[in-house]
């Protein structure tokens, strides 16, 4: 099956439907275990190996449970934004393949690719606000 396409949404790269489905069960698993796996990190690892705006104030021993926590909800946002792009591009290159069909990409990858970088930068300012400075 066609699993890479060109700027042009043409393909340029065939493989097996097998070895296609087996890579994006992994690549949901993947990013599942990384932003589940981070605020678990965070307890872990020391303050110094952290960067995040104001650090020494939101892993100060009284505060880090509730950091990793909110740190661990932001990501789960991000993750799920995450997987539906992957969601979205999948079902796509699917589509392609299905006969009858023209064999290019939707036109509307782009869009979604473009929503995806909007929804990508209102998180990363929704959590950097979060973090840019102690509450209170």
């Amino acid at each position: 099956m066609a699993s890479h396409f060109n700027a042009a949404g043409v393909p340029n790269a065939w493989q097996p439907k097998s070895f296609f489905a087996m890579t994006l069960g992994l690549l949901y698993l993947l990013f599942t275990l990384l932003w589940l796996s981070i605020p678990q990190l965070l307890r872990a690892v020391p303050v110094s190996l952290v960067n995040l705006p104001n650090r020494e104030y939101w892993l100060a021993p009284e505060r880090r449970e509730h950091t990793a926590h909110a740190i661990g909800d932001q990501l789960a946002w991000l993750g799920a934004i995450q997987i539906a792009l992957i969601a979205f591009i999948a079902q796509f290159a699917i589509n392609a393949n299905l006969p009858g069909s023209s064999g290019r990409l939707h036109p509307a990858v782009p869009w979604v690719a473009g929503g995806f970088v909007i929804l990508l930068g209102i998180w990363l300012i929704r959590f950097l606000r979060m973090f840019s400075r102690p509450s209170g």
